[in-house]
């Protein structure tokens, strides 16, 4: 199954927020097997919508909208799916009172604008949102699915969980997809590129250098029909991998994050050092002294050598 995501909203494209919802998303299909091509971003402009809503249906199974079901003017989400089934929005009296209900917790009279997020078109079914008042919708329609969920992360993260990811798992084709990182320092991306060109036109599993903060990053992404199956094809990528810029790896799925509370006005503060692998994971606390940019260098060279102990195996890590 392939899918893609259509993120709505002008405030995205302006830059007033940032599109979290997508990266949680694309973090969510791998797991059901579903490829990922498109996230297409579109402004609260419906024929623009509609016509991205079309694209989508021509080269996606699954589409999945986030975004533009609140009750006012500019959410448009509702009506561009209407317009791409050719179905009409009709109110649902039920789902009306349901939110009626809901708005008479609140002082004040019920907006009769809220009526819109209670309309819904004949192939449409209700998404329950237990924390606010955009109901989504799942659609499924000539071997299509559609979902359409709102845009805050709050509400859209436990719908997803709760309602979406078990139908999706119901209709998914059973195959995994599973990735693994390997990391190098020391050698530009173009170099890493010619290193692995032999196995980078492998279609199955794939690898893809990105370049990270901290060096050069390979990720394998293997797709099987079970988490074992793909384990073993990423491995095997991986001991070739490993055999050609082998001295200038230095490791595999590590995160690394610093944090803490390094206060301006004061001449120390302490830093919080989170390091995890698949094997492990280790925090650290330091006290650090000096100015605030003295502080943030200093728990950053902390950071990379508490690194380097456990790397060496001179810190037990739970």
């Amino acid at each position: 199954m392939k899918a893609e995501i259509v993120p709505v909203g002008t405030e995205i494209l302006m830059g007033n927020i940032a599109d979290t919802n997508s990266s949680f998303l694309a973090s969510q299909l791998p797991l059901l097997g579903i490829d990922l091509y498109f996230v297409s971003t579109v402004g609260d402009n419906r024929e623009r919508l509609v016509s991205t809503l079309r694209q989508a249906w021509k080269r996606a199974d699954v589409i999945i909208t986030t975004g533009g079901l609140g009750p006012t003017q500019d959410d448009i989400t509702r009506e561009a799916l209407g317009e791409l089934l050719r179905e009409e929005l009709k109110v649902d009296e039920k789902l009306w009172q349901e939110l009626r209900g809901l708005f008479r917790r609140y002082p004040g009279k019920i907006p009769e604008s809220n009526v819109k997020q209670a309309t819904l078109i004949p192939s449409a079914q209700i998404i329950p949102n237990r924390i606010g008042t955009a109901p989504g919708w799942w659609i499924e329609k000539d071997d299509h699915i559609v979902v359409a969920l709102p845009g805050p992360p709050d509400e859209m993260k436990p719908m997803w969980q709760e309602s979406v990811l078990p139908k999706l798992e119901e209709r998914a084709t059973g195959a995994v997809i599973v990735s693994k990182t390997i990391k190098t320092f020391g050698l530009p991306e173009s170099q890493v590129d010619e290193l692995v060109a032999h196995l980078s036109r492998l279609s199955n599993p794939t690898l893809a250098p990105y370049i990270h903060s901290d060096g050069v990053y390979l990720r394998i992404t293997a797709k099987a029909k079970n988490h074992r199956e793909a384990r073993h094809l990423i491995a095997r990528s991986e001991e070739q991998i490993r055999s050609v810029p082998s001295h200038h790896i230095w490791g595999a799925d590590i995160g690394l994050g610093v944090d803490g509370d390094l206060n301006p006005d004061r001449s120390s503060g302490e830093a919080f050092i989170g390091l995890s692998g698949e094997k492990f994971e280790q925090t650290f606390t330091h006290r650090i002294r000096g100015n605030r940019c003295k502080m943030q260098q200093r728990a950053v060279h902390a950071a990379l050598f508490d690194l380097r102990r456990v790397l060496l195996g001179e810190v037990q890590c739970t």
